[in-house]
């Protein structure tokens, strides 16, 4: 991995349980790092269409490259320039050098 790629600042964010001001429990999505990565449109996956939550919804495939970050799961999702990305695998290509987080991007 070449570190001057990594040109993108993105949130990394994970699926944590809060409290709001009534004391109730909140599913919410935290930051976890605010991190350098980069994008890539893996070659012959296309966008397809899936039913979620009642609808359709469309889904591109995307590649995201990071520095090798312990903790990095499959429950955590990226935001970037106000879109989300939710990591479906992670890959770990280049031992304790680098990731390969495989996302889709849900529209």
């Amino acid at each position: 991995m070449v570190i001057g790629r990594l040109d993108r600042k993105i949130s990394l964010q994970s699926y944590t349980m809060t409290k709001n001001v009534m004391g109730e429990a909140v599913k919410t999505w935290t930051e976890v790092a605010s991190i350098w990565g980069t994008m890539t449109y893996p070659r012959g996956l296309v966008s397809d269409e899936k039913l979620e939550q009642g609808r359709e919804t469309a889904v591109v495939p995307v590649e995201w490259w990071i520095r090798y970050r312990e903790g990095v799961n499959e429950a955590m999702r990226i935001l970037y320039k106000s879109e989300y990305y939710y990591i479906t695998r992670v890959n770990y290509p280049d031992r304790k050098k680098s990731l390969k987080l495989v996302c889709e991007k849900r529209k």
